[in-house]
């Protein structure tokens, strides 16, 4: 089907099969709104299906299992929810500790966590406030 009119500012144009915009003004401007949609802001909560049920869970025997075998003391338990959050399923202790040192080659997240003048350092204060109102559980 040949589309004559563009769907961002309504403008008529030489009808093109699958042509959706009238310029590349246009075309960039979808592009960037799609992209501007589809981002997760740093102060921006995840959603839970139920009011006041916790967004994240974990466990303190698998942060326990996976410092003693990864013998990183530069990484307290936030920082390790933090990351961890990113692993989905029940992933063993040693499959969490390859992530972490895949996660972290070269040491510069660390140092991004704690500046909280960068996106890193202000998604882990906004992750360390969700702990704070009770939405992130832990459990021994």
């Amino acid at each position: 089907m040949k589309n004559d009119t563009c769907v961002i500012c309504g403008k008529t144009f030489e009808p093109r099969e699958k042509k959706l915009y009238c310029s590349d003004t246009c075309k960039q401007y979808a592009f960037n709104k799609r992209k501007q949609d589809s981002e997760v802001k740093p102060d921006q909560e995840p959603e839970t299906s139920e009011p006041g049920k916790p967004i994240y869970e974990f466990s303190l025997k698998e942060f326990k299992e996976f410092s003693a075998l990864s013998k990183r003391s530069d990484i307290d338990l936030f920082k390790y929810m933090f990351i961890r959050k990113n692993l989905s399923g029940l992933p063993s202790v040693e499959e969490i500790c390859e992530y972490f040192t895949n996660f972290n080659k070269d040491d510069d997240f660390l140092y991004f966590i704690n500046d909280t003048n960068n996106k890193i350092g202000k998604a882990f204060e906004s992750f360390n406030e969700l702990f704070a109102k009770g939405l992130i559980k832990l459990s021994t």
